[in-house]
């Protein structure tokens, strides 16, 4: 597993997700093993809408691939200030282009909440546990 599959700069969850610190802000998106570990995303709905709060543990999106369907839920609180509706219309954009494919926005609410997720080493350490790398 190289820096490409879970950059320095992101911070990852539990749930499979990364997330991109701006600001007050956080990006949410699918990290690349997730993504490679089911081949190719066919379906994505989201469970929340913009403007709603969401907590953390709270489902996001709901996801298929043709041989896994799961829902991945919110590793912070925070307000949605947008979500990535392409996602929906074309959820393969996942696999191509992981790090660049954005799922939802957040304004955070409970800044706290973000000294629980892992960097890039302790990722690295739990994909391995999980045996997706």
């Amino acid at each position: 597993m190289s820096n490409q599959d879970l950059p320095e700069t992101l911070k990852y969850s539990d749930s499979y997700l990364w997330v991109k610190i701006e600001n007050d802000n956080a990006l949410l998106g699918v990290t690349k093993p997730a993504a490679r570990a089911v081949k190719l995303f066919v379906f994505a709905e989201f469970c929340i809408n913009k403007d709603e709060v969401v907590k953390k543990g709270d489902d996001l999106i709901i996801l298929e691939a043709e041989k896994w369907s799961g829902r991945l839920t919110s590793p912070l609180t925070g307000k949605v200030l947008s979500i990535n509706e392409a996602v929906v219309d074309n959820p393969e954009l996942i696999n191509k282009d992981p790090y660049n494919t954005w799922l939802v926005k957040l304004a955070l609410e409970k800044k706290q909440e973000l000294q629980e997720l892992m960097d890039s080493k302790q990722a690295m350490d739990w994909y391995k546990r999980k045996g997706l790398i």
